[in-house]
């Protein structure tokens, strides 16, 4: 996934699972991409890029949950004026 410094920044809410078990809610703030991105796709590099960021971290990351708002459509889709 590039970063275009161009788009926006985007920023999410997202459950972290730890595993220990513990989840937590936590804001993501999301790289501006200008391709589309599957949710899936997008979750499994935060959970590769968060363990790589902290290697020594007591419990390590292994699942996260992008919450689906209104505001998670398509930075495309959202500024389109009619």
């Amino acid at each position: 996934m590039k970063h275009n410094p161009f788009v926006p920044r985007e920023q999410r809410t997202a459950i972290l699972t730890f595993d220990n078990g513990q989840r937590v809610r936590a804001e993501i703030t999301l790289p501006g991409t200008d391709k589309p991105v599957w949710h899936a796709d997008l979750e499994r590099h935060i959970v590769r890029d968060f363990n790589k960021a902290q290697p020594r971290a007591v419990h390590k990351l292994v699942k996260v949950h992008l919450l689906r708002t209104q505001s998670s459509q398509p930075f495309i889709l959202r500024n389109i004026q009619l």
